[in-house]
């Protein structure tokens, strides 16, 4: 992020005190503290260009005279004839599908690179004959430049008295009036005349007929992923009896409210990088084994690396891709170079909001895939103390008194969502913009796994009274509380509705693919949501992960499998009845109390497991930082029977089509303008297998069965110590890397390993 950004950020958060009422000391439902409110100064929310002509037409505005010739220039209106409104700056290679239209005329570039017409008072001047959509509408903007001189702009139709619009500004300089003509014939000039004083004219765009659907391309599309936030709190009111989260509500009855979506994961590490690929974790991490922290060894999940999230699609079509929000667990997963601007991961909630402003004035004009996440939720955040007054409920029991801390946090969330949607209302963004609000897991408030005989959640081998709120907070059990999560989607055309259909966090990448005028990826596991009624409905399964269980979810049907000799804990002790929560996974599929229409769906998931565990037997290399090379694989003796079914090979971008050539023995990849790709077998070659790579990579990583890296710029891992890694028989010297013909053969890591699941 900027300088200038960052010189926001530097918030200061209320220091922690105690609070009446909560025993601070010992409560396990989060701090309480005097949490700010999160606040921030959109200056009046004009755009950028508007500023930048008050800046540099100070001394015009002031009366020493007149435009100087070199400040005159001309500049261009794009028509879109596919009907899209387009910005003003346009790719010389795009230009193929457009008209474009050059306005001459008094003009100069601001400091945000933005053209605007000046028209002085008594001064006219007219396009030429536009073609368009009939019904279409021209908008615009337009800015009083003169002190003390009331100004008004008309806007009419030259051919005949078909429109006559006129803007007002009775207080002269600094007033900004948005300009809305329809253009009722299918051609025609129309003309703009200043009187009074100076009048600047910009971001004008002729609009195509408004039809019924999803705008393509807004100019924001914002992904608000708020931690911890479960999924009935949409439908709760606070202890005060207004609505708990009053903003992401009011969004809700705006656009489709998903009422029974579902998380990838019961926590953050487990969900988010799902979140934006569309791809199921055990796809994205298959030599996973239900490791305790994902995304935690030293090369963060090569498997990571090579799915392509959301944010980057949308930069190769003209995005900023900006992460504004506050979780280290994102410095822990490979996400943060994935994006244009990165904000800290230690920022408060003051300090995210804070930085809002400095955002929507350096790229209110562009287009802008925003991550909007906030933590404040989450139970290890501070409770705000004055939103627990106000709720009502500071002299609860324990278990309420998580609740009335739980709904604190959520109204805390919401308040800094709020101030989002100021800011886009500011800076007139709040008709350009697409929402998309989610959770990435929801949160234990107590409720364990005591059933009622009409609720469908159940466990395998688990007595029905065992597990009863010992839990407080997520990722351990994936109970139904910490799978169901919000889903939102709101903006031009999507109309308001409430959908009670299963679905799952992985739509959002396949549901935002054609928005953004991508086709369909094969490779991913989500669909895309329904934005019309009636729409689809589909049952399942829904798989999410976490810490030491997995939730499948089928219809209303909810299995939840234990991992074998997964440990819980809560305040550092084991739990009482930890023996009686275990069971072998084997037993899940004919286990009597599974309902029978499950039974078929957990046959079919432990298969789907298997195939992705099946991976930890798997060669892996990998590339990095690849502008162009070759990649040539060769064995020995016979065919490359480990390429195909059982082998695969990706660039880590996934967005070109790298050229890959098979005969006989050896399999060449040709690319260019990839970082790097990567290559998966998931049997062993026949013979010793030899890697060669023509071009400059900056590092070259194989990949064993757990996933440790072995850098050949750095030295090969030695074998004595790994005896789980493959080996090299040679070692090619740090700088000649590029250029090094590897031999690997096939070594299966120890049988002690492969047991423990």
């Amino acid at each position: 992020m900027s300088k200038s950004v960052m010189a926001l950020l530097a918030v200061v958060v209320g220091l922690a005190l105690p609070a009446s009422g909560f025993d601070t000391a010992s409560n396990t439902c989060g701090r309480i503290t005097d949490v700010p409110v999160p606040t921030a100064s959109f200056a009046g929310g004009s755009r950028p260009w508007l500023r930048g002509l008050h800046r540099l037409l100070e001394r015009f505005s002031e009366g020493d005279g007149d435009l100087k010739a070199k400040e005159t220039a001309s500049f261009v209106l794009a028509i879109d004839v596919n009907t899209r409104p387009l910005p003003w700056e346009i790719d010389a290679e795009r230009r193929g599908h457009m008209r474009l239209l050059t306005w001459r005329g008094r003009a100069r570039q601001n400091d945000e690179n933005m053209p605007a017409l000046v028209l002085k008072a008594g001064e006219s001047w007219c396009t030429s004959s536009l073609a368009r959509p009939r019904g279409a509408r021209l908008r615009f903007e337009a800015f009083s430049l003169e002190r003390d001189r009331p100004a008004t702009l008309r806007v009419a139709s030259a051919e005949a008295d078909l429109f006559r619009r006129e803007l007002p500004f009775p207080r002269g300089f600094g007033e900004s009036e948005p300009g809305d003509v329809a253009l009722e014939q299918e051609s025609g000039k129309v003309c703009f005349h200043a009187e009074g004083g100076a009048v600047a004219i910009g971001e004008a765009r002729i609009l195509a007929p408004e039809e019924p659907g999803l705008d393509p391309r807004p100019r924001f599309i914002v992904l608000t992923i708020i931690d911890a936030l479960r999924g009935d709190v949409l439908r709760r009111t606070g202890g005060d009896a207004s609505a708990l989260v009053p903003n992401l509500e009011k969004l809700s009855r705006s656009g489709h409210d998903y009422e029974n979506a579902v998380s990838p994961g019961c926590h953050t590490r487990a969900a988010v990088w799902p979140l934006l690929t569309g791809r199921d974790l055990m796809r994205i991490d298959p030599l996973r084994r239900r490791q305790t922290r994902p995304f935690e060894t030293p090369l963060e999940s090569i498997y990571a690396r090579a799915n392509v999230p959301i944010t980057q699609i949308a930069e190769s079509v003209g995005y900023h891709s900006i992460f504004l929000g506050n979780n280290p667990d994102f410095r822990r997963m490979p996400t943060s170079s994935r994006y244009s601007r990165w904000s800290r991961s230690d920022m408060g909630t003051s300090d995210i909001v804070g930085a809002l402003p400095a955002l929507f004035d350096r790229y209110g004009d562009e287009r802008v895939m925003l991550v909007y996440y906030l933590l404040a939720t989450h139970a290890h955040s501070d409770t705000p103390r004055r939103l627990v007054e106000a709720l009502s409920c500071a002299e609860l029991g324990d278990d309420a008194q998580c609740g009335c801390s739980y709904d604190a946090r959520a109204r805390h969330s919401d308040e800094a969502f709020g101030v989002l949607l100021e800011g886009l209302s500011a800076y007139g963004l709040e008709d350009e913009v697409l929402h998309i609000v989610t959770a990435d897991h929801g949160e234990l408030l107590g409720e364990g796994m005591k059933i009622a005989n009409e609720l469908s959640t159940f466990t395998v081998g688990v007595p029905r009274v065992a597990y009863e709120s010992f839990d407080r907070g997520h990722g351990k059990s994936c109970h139904v509380v910490e799978t169901h999560v919000p889903l939102i989607v709101a903006g031009k055309g999507i109309t308001p509705a409430r959908w009670s259909g299963a679905v799952s966090g992985l739509d959002i990448v396949p549901t935002l693919l054609p928005i953004l005028g991508r086709a369909p990826l094969a490779r991913l596991d989500g669909v895309p949501l329904p934005l019309s009624f009636p729409g689809a409905s589909r049952e399942g399964p829904f798989v999410s992960y976490g810490f030491c269980s997995d939730s499948l979810i089928v219809g209303n049907q909810q299995l939840i499998r234990w991992v074998q000799g997964c440990r819980l804990s809560e305040g550092g002790k084991p739990l009482d009845h930890e023996s009686e929560l275990w069971t072998a996974l084997e037993r899940v599929a004919t286990e009597r109390s599974a309902p029978a229409r499950l039974r078929p769906w957990i046959l079919q998931h432990e298969a789907w497991l298997e195939e992705r565990l099946a991976a930890e037997d798997a060669l892996v290399f990998a590339t990095m930082n690849l502008d162009a090379a070759r990649v040539i694989i060769t064995v020995d003796e016979g065919r490359i029977v480990d390429y195909g079914p059982s082998g695969t090979i990706y660039g880590l971008d996934a967005i070109g089509a790298s050229r890959l050539s098979q005969k006989g023995d050896r399999l060449e990849v040709a690319f260019s303008g990839y970082r790097g790709l990567y290559y998966v077998s998931t049997s062993p070659p026949r013979a010793p297998l030899r890697i060669r790579i023509d071009g400059e990579p900056d590092v070259v990583t194989f990949v064993g069965p757990l996933q440790l890296p072995m850098e050949t710029g750095a030295g090969f891992v030695d074998p004595n110590r790994d005896p789980s890694f493959l080996v090299a028989d040679e070692t090619p010297a740090p700088r000649e890397t590029s250029r090094a013909a590897l031999r690997f053969w096939w070594r299966r890591f120890p049988s002690h390993l492969s047991d423990a699941r």
